[in-house]
């Protein structure tokens, strides 16, 4: 006997009153409607701000790290609400108002557990329903009995799926290469050879040099950020010294004036110096203060701008290497869950041989629920779904198999 065998659901009943449980499923209409979550990728573009204009990836507690604005709490809100917020810190942080535009780019997966041929994490995009993760998922877990034909089906896909496998599992380990190269300042030209001492053979030449056509993009990106970040440095810099040689001049004439004022009320308490000259001076003195004080404020915000400037080179390597280190962890997960089913489609594959596919659901009689492991800020609610029901990002699906009333599969 090959398989599980099929699930029984005590309450039948209950399985054919989803339809009146999917009420209760909150549907998006809009890709826009659905809440941002840790996980997610977002795309971000700022009007002249190319070094602030990127991909964001959202963390595990829920916020994003903007270059200069700093931390900005993200999940739970509408991309719409983060813009908006986004727009707001950036008109406290410079004089002009900046216009942002902010979308998802990529949303946390499905995660897709039970009764279904390839368990795990289906990539959402909107409009995804049950019907969809089911498919990506590989369809239905034939539970029945096979006979000898469907041992020789049921190897030819776990062939197929060892075949598919090994394919995913060659390109997350070029990707795992090219991440660590661009976190440890490595160059394109030592993926392949990275790849062969991890995996004992080289990888297809697609592969690196689709990866490496990605590195040089990236390098280029990031130079072209290091130059404007330099050249808004230097700006700030050269601002900051004019302000302050123009201070130092303005505090030279300064002395000159108070000297002549001085020497003036001396040969006019004489009777040598008319009054109204001592009251010029003292109207020219009292103008270049207000002048040296105004010289003073605006070296002073010269110099914050400086200060931001070159905290923000610091930063964005802090921000860029936390980014990759996220980005190795995802890689790592999958090359393991990956290499579990690659593993566990060999073991089937010599354990019995055979060809061919399973058999389609449906035809035995046998029924199938769904439900949908959905979390919120209070935590996770469980819904009996159906097919057409639409998934929301970071949803958990749960296949199952059950049997009708009369007994029958």
């Amino acid at each position: 006997m090959i398989g599980a065998p099929v699930r029984k659901v005590a309450n039948w009943a209950a399985v054919q009153a989803a339809g009146l449980a999917l009420m209760l499923l909150a549907v998006p209409a809009h890709a826009e409607d659905y809440p941002i979550g840790a996980g997610d990728e977002l795309e971000l573009s700022i009007f002249a701000r190319p070094d602030l204009s990127r991909l964001y990836r959202v963390r595990q507690d829920g916020t994003i790290s903007l270059h200069i604005v700093g931390t900005i709490p993200a999940a739970g809100l509408l991309p719409a609400e983060l813009e908006q917020d986004i727009e707001d810190r950036l008109a406290a942080v410079f004089s002009d108002t900046e216009s942002a535009t902010l979308e998802v780019a990529s949303y946390r997966p499905v995660i897709v557990s039970g009764d279904v041929r390839v368990p795990g994490a289906a990539p959402f995009r909107p409009g995804m329903d049950v019907r969809s993760a089911v498919a990506i998922s590989g369809g239905f877990l034939d539970t029945a009995l096979m006979d000898d034909a469907g041992l020789r089906m049921r190897v030819a896909d776990e062939a197929a799926n060892a075949a598919l496998m090994a394919a995913r599992l060659d390109t997350l380990e070029v990707t795992r290469a090219r991440l660590n190269a661009l976190r440890d300042g490595g160059s394109a030209a030592d993926l392949a050879e990275t790849v062969r001492a991890r995996t004992g053979q080289p990888p297809a030449a697609p592969l690196t040099d689709a990866a490496e056509a990605v590195m040089s993009a990236q390098a280029e990106r990031q130079a072209l950020r290091a130059r404007t970040q330099a050249d808004q440095t230097r700006l700030a810099r050269e601002e900051a010294e004019a302000f302050a040689e123009r201070r130092v001049l303005l505090n030279g004439q300064l002395d000159t004036i108070l000297e002549e004022l001085g020497n003036q009320q001396d040969l006019r308490e004489r009777g040598l110096a008319r009054s109204t000259r001592v009251v010029d001076l003292t109207l020219e003195a009292a103008s270049l203060r207000v002048d040296i004080l105004e010289a003073i404020g605006l070296e002073a915000a010269a110099r914050q701008k400086l200060e931001r400037a070159e905290s923000s080179l610091a930063s964005d390597e802090t921000d860029r290497q936390a980014e990759l280190s996220d980005a190795l962890a995802d890689t790592e997960a999958a090359i393991l869950e990956t290499a579990t089913r690659l593993d566990r489609s060999r073991a089937f594959v010599r354990e019995f041989g055979g060809e061919a596919a399973l058999a389609l659901p449906g035809e035995d009689g046998t029924r199938v629920a769904y439900l949908i492991h959905r979390r919120n800020g209070e935590g996770a609610r469980v819904v009996e779904a159906g097919p057409d029901t639409l998934l929301h990002p970071g949803d958990g699906l749960e296949v199952l198999r059950a049997l009708a009333p009369d007994g029958t599969q």
